[in-house]
């Protein structure tokens, strides 16, 4: 018969605490019975919810949220108002491994940690405390006195005997060559160098601003940004502030700030004009092909649907070049949520791809 153990984790880096979990489902010794202990916030002065609490629910593990401050060497403020918190989570934390009785908690570090590590303590449950980094971080440090092993990522140069090098937890994901995104990029990475951006599991916002700024020097390119939900939540608020704060009257002035708004986002600096801005002739194709007479123009673009109205004759006759968009068969890009498909605007490939969506455009 399998005997039964209940474990609780706790930590802010999730990475190798999904990995933990993956295995220990998969263990046929021992039936876990897996709890999770995290933020229901990303820190105390966000409403942001935290990667833990939408990461861990969805692996079929319970989830606590407990109220957590921090020492924050950034912000006197922000500590002193973290400073109830940090009572109310221990406090939170002891009733609920209490209530649990785990036979042991694994701590993935950060600080909402602590204060179930010291709770921990004082009810006897042994724990482990793993730091990712090379170096021990503040929580980690903290932890230490009440933690019975400190499980270290990379060796020390000094270590306490209660310090052991057990290495990194990899998701098994990372070697998947089988997924999509992997096929997606399985032959351009042979073609062109491939660079890897990321700075903990939440991405960095000076990081992603910097990346930004240099990627029209990153030219012939494959870039993986991996990042946290701002570059989403800024282009949200964009779009929202267009669709929900329009004023104008007419769908062609809609059209053109989202036209705009698509261009500054991808960096296209094309100058726009209004057909108005011409004396128009009557019929459709002539007014085309007048606008492109009047503007020096050897090509036209056009989307698929104006073949059923347009004159080609007119613009062959003129020596304009007419050529007609595909926008079926292009190459699939990252989906944050359900399957690929084809028939999307452009804004699905910015709030899929973000930064890096100029680079998928330029790629075909």
């Amino acid at each position: 018969m399998i005997k039964t153990r209940r474990l609780v984790l706790t930590g802010t880096h999730t990475t190798p605490a999904v990995e933990l979990i993956n295995q220990l489902q998969q263990d046929t010794e021992f039936n876990w019975k897996i709890y999770y202990i995290g933020r229901r916030c990303n820190s105390c002065t966000s409403t942001q919810a935290s990667i833990e609490s939408k990461t861990i629910p969805s692996l079929k593990v319970k989830f606590y949220s407990i109220p957590c401050g921090k020492f924050d060497r950034r912000s006197f403020f922000n500590t002193i108002r973290g400073i109830p918190q940090i009572f109310t989570g221990f406090i939170s934390a002891y009733q609920i491994l209490k209530e649990i009785q785990p036979w042991a908690i694994v701590s993935f570090g950060g600080y909402v940690s602590v204060p179930v590590i010291f709770a921990a303590w004082l009810l006897g449950i042994k724990s482990i405390t793993h730091e990712q980094t090379k170096t021990k971080s503040l929580s980690t440090r903290l932890s230490a006195p009440f933690s019975k092993f400190i499980a270290l990522s990379f060796p020390l140069k000094k270590r306490s005997p209660k310090e052991i090098v057990t290495g990194n937890l990899l998701r098994r994901d990372i070697f998947d060559s089988s997924s999509k995104n992997f096929n997606f990029l399985k032959f351009k990475i042979k073609k062109y160098p491939l660079i890897f951006v990321t700075a903990g599991n939440q991405g960095s916002f000076h990081l992603n601003e910097n990346i930004k700024e240099i990627l029209p020097q990153l030219k012939d390119t494959i870039i993986i940004h991996q990042c946290g939900p701002n570059d989403f939540n800024e282009y949200k608020k964009l779009f929202e502030e267009l669709y929900l704060n329009n004023k104008e009257e007419y769908l062609s002035k809609v059209n053109y700030n989202f036209l705009k708004a698509v261009c500054e986002i991808l960096g296209i600096k094309t100058k726009m004009i209004w057909s108005e801005e011409f004396n128009l002739l009557e019929e459709k194709t002539e007014r085309l092909v007048d606008i492109c007479k009047k503007r020096g123009a050897t090509d036209y673009y056009s989307g698929p649907a104006a073949k059923a109205y347009m004159n080609e004759e007119l613009f062959e006759k003129e020596n304009i070049k007419v050529h007609y968009f595909d926008y079926s068969g292009y190459p699939e890009y990252n989906q944050l949520h359900g399957e690929f498909t084809h028939e999307v605007s452009i804004i699905d490939l910015i709030f899929n791809e973000g930064p890096n969506s100029t680079k998928f455009m330029k790629s075909f």
